[in-house]
């Protein structure tokens, strides 16, 4: 449990707070949305191509030819985890340094998703093969 004097303190140095003061701090405060948005939960970014990212998803959907709600899900992650990747790599290019971390992690995903879509593909062309009573 906490004291009085530390509920105190806390208030106390909680209404000491009013945010960036000098231009320098109010200027790296309003870029955090940016940077919190390389890992947005919307995928397109206000700023972004949204005809880009279309465009990249039917590529894909071209290479990859979905054929059910699930594969059509699986592209639609890859996608996703690409264009992230591809804003990673635009902010690389301007200098802003990004997180290693974040480049593995959507690779990973990237690759794990579609390693997924194979896997079921081929499930499916199995048990399609394997059953004579399917068309």
């Amino acid at each position: 449990m906490r004291t009085e004097k530390q509920i105190a303190a806390s208030r106390a140095n909680g209404a000491l707070s009013r945010g960036p003061v000098t231009a320098e701090g109010k200027a790296k405060a309003a870029r955090n949305n940016q940077r919190h948005g390389l890992l947005a939960k919307a995928v397109v970014l206000e700023g972004e191509s949204e005809a880009l990212f279309n465009e990249l998803v039917d590529n894909l959907n071209g290479s990859l030819k979905p054929e059910s709600e699930i594969d059509h899900l699986l592209v639609g992650k890859m996608a996703a985890a690409h264009w992230r990747q591809l804003r990673l790599w635009e902010r690389e290019k301007t200098g802003e340094s990004t997180p290693n971390d974040h480049e593995m992690r959507l690779d990973r995903q990237f690759f794990r998703t579609l390693d997924r879509y194979v896997r079921l593909r081929t499930m499916k062309n199995f048990f399609k093969d394997s059953n004579p009573t399917t068309p």
